[in-house]
């Protein structure tokens, strides 16, 4: 039981490592998607020297399926980002509720050191849950996200 401790810390730090990795990956990734659509805009204006040449390009068909050939980059929208909230939210509160059980199996000088560490992540992970829940209700009074809809108003407006 001398190495729950020692085994939680390097586990959280491994996690801590992925994540980061994880975050620079995603970022040359939308860099790079970004650079590949500059790119590809950039020709396309160097083909068609006059405002008219592309105009016309775009008006056609051929055109603009020649323009969407390369997906714009998306950015997470707010329903994203709050799930994204709650994902982590969710995780945070199970590893504490774990770290906290830990605490009753485990000798007593780990104990208050996986007691404190489960304190803190089930701080964190509710937390996340208070902050996309506070975000949803703000995003849908910005109108951000689609109205709330409450159950049975399908079936209700159908009928009409």
């Amino acid at each position: 039981m001398e190495v729950i401790a020692p085994a939680i810390a390097m586990l959280g730090f491994l996690g801590a490592i992925g994540w980061i990795v994880s975050v620079v990956v995603e970022g040359r990734r939308r860099t790079m998607a970004i650079q590949a659509r500059a790119d590809f805009q950039n020709r396309v204006l160097e083909k068609y020297g006059s405002g008219r040449e592309f105009v016309e390009l775009v008006q056609s068909e051929g055109g603009q399926k020649l323009l969407n050939a390369l997906p714009a980059e998306s950015a997470a929208g707010p329903a994203d980002r709050i799930l994204g909230s709650v994902h982590r939210g969710i995780l945070l509160v199970f590893l504490g509720i774990g770290l906290l059980l830990v605490t009753a199996f485990v000798e007593r000088d780990i104990q208050k050191t996986s007691l404190a560490f489960g304190v803190i992540i089930l701080a964190l992970g509710i937390g996340f849950l208070v902050s996309a829940t506070l975000s949803r209700r703000l995003a849908r009074s910005l109108s951000l996200l689609p109205p709330a809809e409450r159950p049975g108003t399908r079936e209700l407006a159908s009928r009409s």
